[in-house]
């Protein structure tokens, strides 16, 4: 029996923080660097207050989320050794919940929808491992 892995889904296989970038330059005409995010909580990436919450609630920003060099060739080899799900806090963003299920269904055909955890809160997952992008703290 293969032991179990979640993978978050935004910021491990999609890339959330370019797609910031990529519709702030879309709203404003300037264009900032990667590095621009490096250290700084979200609500102080931009001048424009709560802009980077306006985009999560903006129709199509998770549908076109850019996929992570990589991340397909990585799942499929997890796949080879895990039981893979992909998994996903997406409730707090209702467009999100369509959207990410039809991104996935683009990027990564070979997951099916019994490995695809959609939830508010990923510490009720309890897979042997996960891959996330944020340190969550126990308790």
């Amino acid at each position: 029996m293969k032991k179990t892995i979640a993978i978050d889904m935004d910021g491990v296989l999609a890339d959330v923080e370019l797609q910031i970038l990529n519709f702030y330059e879309r709203d404003f005409g300037i264009k900032y660097p990667r590095e621009h995010l490096m250290g700084r909580a979200e609500e102080d990436f931009f001048p424009e207050t709560g802009l980077v919450r306006k985009y999560v609630f903006e129709p199509g920003f998770f549908l076109t989320l850019p996929l992570i060099e990589g991340a397909i060739e990585a799942v499929q080899r997890l796949m080879e050794y895990f039981d893979v799900y992909i998994v996903s806090a997406a409730v707090e963003f209702p467009l999100s919940l369509n959207e990410k299920l039809k991104w996935l269904g683009t990027h990564f055909p070979f997951i099916t929808w019994h490995n695809i955890v959609f939830c508010g809160d990923k510490s009720i997952i309890k897979t042997d491992y996960m891959i996330d992008d944020h340190i969550k703290k126990p308790g």
